[in-house]
């Protein structure tokens, strides 16, 4: 799913590819782990130790503590970037051993208010009645992709 936005960029873009840069490699290929009903990139669970509060919804929680910032020189690099991105972090959701259903997005912010655009990336499990994005992708005015990830079992 992706919004408006989102599917004018990657038409921008064409077919061009990137390669995933080497730190978001690095952060992926640490895998993932499991505490507290949730599911984290191995790499952040280790380094943020705030407990989620008890009024803290897990979504929320597991897309705070799983998002990733990539800076680029351009918003179409931005988009390069987190395309390659998101397509390394779907198949590490999809073939790790603790691997849920998840949902993948990736946000492009086009750098109006920092001056510099980014790609942002994230996931969250799949829970019955709750999603941290919006129904309507359109309502948002950056760039959004959102990719449903179903674990892949050999």
């Amino acid at each position: 799913m992706e919004n408006t936005a989102m599917r004018r960029l990657r038409e921008k873009i064409g077919g061009r590819t990137a390669a995933v840069p080497p730190d978001v490699e690095s952060i992926l290929d640490e895998g993932l782990v499991e505490a507290d009903g949730c599911l984290f990139l191995a790499y952040f669970a280790r380094r943020d130790h705030s407990p989620r509060s008890k009024s803290e919804d897990e979504i929320g929680f597991e897309a705070f503590i799983n998002q990733f910032f990539i800076e680029a020189a351009t918003v179409e690099n931005a988009a390069l970037l987190g395309l390659a991105s998101l397509e390394m972090l779907v198949t590490v959701l999809q073939q790790h051993p603790l691997a849920r259903p998840c949902t993948a997005i990736l946000g492009v912010d086009v750098g109006k208010e920092s001056g510099v655009p980014s790609a942002s990336l994230r996931f969250h499990v799949r829970r019955d009645g709750a999603a941290w994005l919006s129904d309507d992708l359109d309502g948002y005015e950056e760039p959004v992709l959102a990719v449903e990830v179903d674990p892949i079992r050999t």
